[in-house]
C-alpha cells in the first residue's frame, strides 16, 4: 500500500541527509480503509522513541498523499540475514548468544511500544500484529530495529478490521489473532515466540504446512507435530519458548518484558552474551558485495543530481566521506535517470532511457536547497531493501524543480534499475543485483537481463502498461509469498527470449532443491470474448475479472520462455497453474513456451480467442 524512497534533504544551512520517505500510492487515495491505516501508522510511528525501534521524522501532506519521513537503516532484515548466514552453535555467525541478543533487543523495543502512553497518561495498547524476521532490521553498525507498524492497532486507532479478514503473517500469528478475536500484547508474544523457536533450531515452526491447514491448526489451538521435538535445544531455553507459545493465552508470557528477562537469565548464566556491534560485523562481513552495490548505486545518483563539475563537497561526503573528482568534464554532460552514461553522447538509445543534462539538474537541485525539497531517490519495494531507479520530487511544493526534471523526463523505476555497464555485457555476469518486484507497474517498465528479479506477492502490469523482458533474463518466483506476475486486461507483457538466450520464470531456492508449487505462476488476463457475464480468475488478492467483445486483443507476446516450480492450490478445483491465460485475445503471441514441474497444469485456458504453437507441458502435477 506504500512506495518507500531514499532521499536527500538540502537545507539553507547546507546541511544535506540522508532520509527515507514513505507515501501512500495514490490508486489508494480512493480507499478510505488504506487512508485511514496509513494515517493510523503515521501518527503512532511519529511517537515512538526507542533505539530499538525505527525512527519516524516528520509526518506530512504533499497535495492529496499523506507521507511520512524516516531514518535511514543500513542493513538487511533479519530473514535475509539467517538465509544468508544461516544458524551456528559455535562462534561463527549468528552463534547462539547471538541470536538470544537479536530477541532480547528485539522484545526491548516491543516492549516499549506496548507500554507507550497517551500525552494524557493513558495506555495506547499498541498491538503491533506483524511481529516476525521481516520486520526486524540489523544494520551493519549492529542496530536492532522493529520496524513497519503498518498494521498495528492502537486504542485511538481509526482503521477497525476485526472480522474484515486476516492482517498479518500466518506463520507467526497467534491463535486469537487467526481466529479474529481482540488482541493485546500476549499476541505479539507468540510471534515473538515463533522467532525465538525458528532462531534456535534453525527451521521454519510451520515448514511444509498449506495455508489453509495451519489455519485450521492455530484457531484450534495446535502447534506442528513435532514442535517439542528438540534434543538439540538447551531444556531451559525450551521451556521458555513452550510459554511464549502457550495456545491459551493466559498461560503465556505477560509482557515481551517478561520474556526478555528469562532469555537474559539464561544468557547470564550460561556466559554467552555478544554484542551488538559483532552481531553488526557479521552481517557487514555476509553482505559486503550488496553494500558496496547500495553505496555504489547512491554515489552514482548523488553525482549526477547534486554534484556539478568542480564541487569540492556534496552531500557524496556524507555517504562515503570523499568527495571524488569527474574525471573528465564530459563526464557529466550526458546522463541517464537512472542508467549509465552513454559512451556515445550522441546517439540516444532507448536502452538506457531519456536522458537529462547533469549540469542543469545539479544546478536545479542547488536552486532547490533553501526550500527545503526532498530530492527523492531509488525507490524500494521492501523497506531499503532493494535500489531500483531514481526520480526527482518536491514533497513541500507543488511546481518541477525545473524544466529540466519535470515529468516527461522521469521513466519508469524498473525501466530504470540498469547496471553501470552496457546491456550486452551485463547479461553473462556472475552475482547479478537482485531487485524486489511486488505492488503494481503503472507505468511502461523494462526489465534487462543484466539483473535478476524476484517476484515477491502480487506484480501487477496495469492496463495501459506494457512490461518488456529482455532475452535472458531470469526471474524467480519468491517461495515465502507464492509471488505471481499478473497481467491485467488492456496491459501488455513482452517477454520475447530467443533460442539461446530464453526468458526463465524459476523458484528461488537453489538448484536441485526447487520443487513444484515454489511460487504462484504467470497470469494474462485479456478482454477477448468468454462465455460468462462476470468472468474472475479465483485466488487473485483483487481483481481478477477479465473477458469482453475483442476477439483481436494484444495481451503481449511470449516467445522462448520458460516457467518451472510453480502452481498453488488454493482449495479443491481452485487453483494457480504455470501459465493461465483468461480472456486472451488473438492479437497476443504465444510460442515457444515451455512449462515444467507444476504443482497442477501446464497451461490453462478460461474461454478467449488465443493462438499458441510449440507448447511444452513437463512433469506436471495434474
Amino acid at each position: 500500500m506504500s512506495d518507500v524512497w531514499l532521499a536527500l534533504i538540502s537545507s539553507a544551512a547546507g546541511v544535506d541527509k540522508l532520509l527515507v520517505v514513505k507515501q501512500l500510492r495514490a490508486s489508494l487515495l480512493d480507499d478510505p480503509e488504506a487512508l485511514s491505516m496509513f494515517m493510523d501508522e503515521a501518527r503512532l510511528a511519529a511517537r515512538l522513541h526507542h533505539p530499538n525501534v525505527i525512527q519516524t521524522f516528520e509526518v506530512g501532506q504533499e497535495g492529496p498523499i499523506p507521507f511520512m519521513t524516516m531514518e535511514l537503516l543500513e542493513g538487511q532484515p533479519l530473514h535475509r540475514v539467517v538465509r544468508r548466514i544461516g544458524v551456528q552453535t559455535d562462534d561463527r555467525p549468528l552463534a547462539l548468544g547471538m541470536r538470544l541478543r537479536i530477541m532480547t533487543e528485539m522484545l526491548e523495543g516491543l516492549h516499549y511500544a506496548h507500554e507507550l502512553r497517551d500525552y494524557d497518561g493513558s495506555p495506547m495498547r499498541i498491538v503491533h500484529r506483524d511481529i516476525s524476521p521481516q520486520n526486524l532490521f540489523l544494520t551493519y553498525e549492529g542496530q536492532i530495529k522493529l520496524v513497519d507498524f503498518g498494521i498495528a492497532k492502537a486504542s485511538d486507532s481509526i482503521t477497525h478490521t476485526e472480522g474484515r479478514g486476516l492482517k498479518g503473517k500466518l506463520a507467526y500469528m497467534s491463535p486469537e489473532q487467526a481466529r479474529g478475536e481482540r488482541v493485546d500484547r500476549r499476541s505479539d508474544v507468540f510471534a515473538a515466540g515463533v522467532m525465538l523457536w525458528e532462531l534456535l533450531t534453525g527451521r521454519r515452526l510451520w515448514a511444509g504446512v498449506q495455508e489453509a491447514q495451519l489455519v485450521h491448526q492455530l484457531t484450534e489451538g495446535n502447534l506442528p507435530a513435532g514442535t517439542w521435538d528438540l534434543a538439540d535445544v538447551a531444556e531451559p531455553l525450551v521451556a521458555i519458548c513452550r510459554r511464549a507459545l502457550a495456545t491459551d493465552v493466559e498461560a503465556r508470557y505477560p509482557s515481551a518484558e517478561a520474556l526478555r528477562l528469562d532469555i537474559e537469565e539464561f544468557i547470564e548464566a550460561e556466559g554467552i552474551d555478544r554484542s551488538t556491534r559483532a552481531i553488526g560485523k557479521q552481517v557487514s562481513v555476509a553482505f559486503a558485495d550488496e553494500r558496496a552495490a547500495m553505496r555504489e548505486r547512491i554515489d552514482h545518483e548523488l553525482l549526477r543530481l547534486v554534484g556539478p563539475e568542480g564541487s569540492t563537497i556534496t552531500p557524496l561526503s556524507l555517504w562515503q566521506g570523499v568527495w571524488r573528482e569527474p574525471e573528465t568534464p564530459e563526464r557529466t554532460l550526458h546522463s541517464t535517470i537512472g542508467g549509465a552514461a552513454n559512451a556515445n553522447p550522441d546517439e540516444d538509445t532507448a536502452d538506457f532511457g531519456p536522458r537529462i543534462d547533469a549540469v542543469s539538474a545539479a544546478r536545479a537541485a542547488k536552486q532547490a536547497r533553501s526550500q527545503r525539497r526532498w530530492l527523492g531517490l531509488i525507490p524500494s519495494v521492501a523497506l531499503l531493501a532493494t535500489l531500483i531507479g531514481v526520480i526527482v520530487q518536491a514533497t513541500h511544493e507543488h511546481e518541477p524543480l525545473a524544466e529540466t526534471l519535470s515529468e516527461s523526463a522521469v521513466p519508469s523505476a524498473i525501466e530504470q534499475s540498469r547496471t553501470q555497464v552496457p546491456l550486452a555485457s551485463g547479461c553473462d555476469q556472475t552475482n547479478k543485483p537482485v531487485v524486489d518486484l511486488s505492488g503494481d507497474i503503472d507505468r511502461d517498465a523494462t526489465l534487462g537481463c543484466e539483473r535478476e528479479y524476484l517476484l515477491r506477492y502480487e506484480t501487477r502490469v496495469n492496463p495501459g502498461v506494457t512490461l518488456t523482458i529482455a532475452a535472458g533474463t531470469l526471474i524467480r518466483g519468491d517461495r515465502e509469498t507464492k509471488g505471481l506476475l499478473l497481467v491485467q486486461p488492456g496491459g501488455r507483457l513482452i517477454a520475447e527470449g530467443t533460442a539461446t538466450r530464453p526468458i526463465v520464470f524459476t523458484s528461488d531456492r537453489p538448484l536441485g532443491q526447487a520443487a513444484a508449487g515454489d511460487w504462484g505462476g504467470l497470469i494474462l488476463l485479456g478482454r477477448a470474448p468468454v462465455n460468462l457475464a462476470h468472468a474472475r480468475v479465483e485466488g487473485i488478492e483483487r481483481g481478477g475479472e477479465f473477458g469482453g467483445d475483442d476477439p483481436n486483443d494484444d495481451s503481449g507476446v511470449l516467445r522462448y520462455v520458460r516457467i518451472e516450480y510453480s502452481g498453488m492450490e488454493l482449495a479443491p478445483n481452485n487453483e494457480i497453474n504455470g501459465l493461465t491465460l483468461a480472456g486472451v485475445g488473438r492479437g497476443t503471441t504465444i510460442d515457444h513456451v515451455q512449462i515444467r514441474e507444476t504443482t497442477d497444469d501446464c497451461i490453462e485456458l478460461f474461454g478467449g480467442t488465443v493462438d499458441g504453437e510449440y507448447l511444452v507441458c513437463d512433469n506436471p502435477g495434474d
